[in-house]
């Protein structure tokens, strides 16, 4: 084994050891210095010897400072200066690169595509996505205009800062034809209609990757609508059913049908799919957006709504209203101090430039959900800096 860079392990408390391992040409040169004097010095030294000689180590130079260390706790600082000089432990942590991503879209807003008008008017907006909706409030017999109209609709120069969303019909009631026609306008996702089961992403993911392949687009990636209780029962397995399944969102009118019940004194029914569905979500790994539930005519109550998605965890919200893109806006990003996280996305970034999932502050290997919760963080924080010189 070569000693191939300076390294240290250990401290100088009582019952340890400080040792520092650096290349040398010259054969061994070892240097110790103990509190409890010339016997434990030369134990120290054949200890040294011993494991150096085991790893097969010919030229380096050791300095140990000795503050009454056992034996065990001598050999474990040197088998580690050891590794970490031969890089032996680098070559294990480094091998898995962690490619964490995070897309600010705190406001989807939901175009009414029944009236010309209203997408129209959606070119003066700035959510940071639109969704364009084919299932709901479009009927049977004019699911076939919808989709035309939506297409041509893409076809515009629409802002490129603003992410394009398509809630397609459920497979049977004409998502397939929506997936093979829209495809070719490339939006950025497709929302999967009250998505139940792993089975409804997998099928949809194969007939976009069909479209794909006919019309040599890049990839599209896919958010399932969970609109029932089954939905949300089944909500960690169609989240993990592939890296294209990039959200989910909670609608909560419609799960609130599916349990037979009204939208009135439902308070404990609304907290628990949220908490249930924010835990599937994030143990997937992928982002929560979810409906509004309450009316633009009473601004407190909205804000009292935006304010309880944020703080459970949801990383955007379904609006169908102009005004509450600033509020969601306002609502939807962190307070305080953030310079902990930009130091950490700063050492991620780093980290990930170096081909490394090694990712270490003051010492301390930081666990990849804080490297995720800081990256939301210091984008969230970007874009209302951004807003605000707007």
């Amino acid at each position: 084994m070569e000693i191939r860079k300076e390294s240290y392990c250990g401290s100088e408390n009582p019952f340890d050891i400080h040792v520092k391992i650096e290349p040398a040409g010259n054969g061994i040169d070892i240097e110790v210095f103990s509190t409890l004097g010339e016997e434990q010095f030369k134990k120290i030294k054949e200890l040294v010897e011993d494991i150096l000689n085991f790893y097969g180590i010919v030229n380096a130079k050791i300095t140990l400072k000795d503050f009454g260390a056992p034996d065990f706790v001598i050999r474990a600082r040197m088998e580690t200066v050891i590794r970490r000089a031969s890089q032996e432990i680098e070559k294990k942590v480094y091998l898995e690169k962690m490619d964490l991503r995070y897309i600010p879209l705190r406001s989807i807003f939901r175009i009414n595509i029944n009236n010309p008008k209203y997408l129209n008017d959606s070119f003066k907006l700035k959510p940071d996505a639109f969704l364009l909706d084919l299932y709901k409030g479009v009927s049977i017999n004019e699911k076939d205009s919808a989709r035309i109209l939506v297409g041509n609709f893409l076809n515009e120069k629409l802002d490129e800062r603003i992410f394009r969303m398509i809630k397609i019909n459920p497979l049977d009631l004409g998502g397939n034809d929506d997936i093979d026609y829209l495809t070719q306008f490339s939006p950025d996702f497709f929302v999967l209609s009250k998505c139940e089961t792993e089975y409804d992403v997998k099928k949809s993911l194969e007939l976009v990757e069909k479209a794909e392949k006919k019309y040599k687009i890049n990839r599209i990636f896919l958010i399932p609508s969970i609109e029932s209780v089954k939905g949300l029962i089944n909500l960690y397995e169609i989240s993990s059913v592939s890296d294209r399944v990039f959200g989910a969102i909670l609608n909560i009118k419609e799960y609130l049908t599916s349990l037979s019940l009204s939208s009135e004194n439902v308070t404990d029914h609304i907290y628990f799919a949220k908490l249930e569905f924010i835990t599937k979500v994030k143990a997937a790994n992928i982002m929560a957006f979810e409906t509004t539930t309450s009316k633009i005519d009473n601004p407190d109550e909205v804000k009292e709504e935006l304010k309880l998605s944020y703080d459970l965890g949801f990383d955007g919200k379904i609006i169908t209203h102009p005004k509450l893109i600033e509020i969601t806006h306002s609502i939807f990003k962190p307070e305080g101090n953030i310079d902990k996280y930009e130091n950490i996305v700063s050492l991620y970034n780093k980290a990930y430039d170096m081909g490394s999932g090694l990712v270490v502050n003051n010492s301390f290997l930081v666990d990849r959900y804080e490297i995720a919760r800081s990256l939301k963080f210091v984008h969230l924080l970007k874009m209302d800096k951004k807003e605000q010189k707007e």
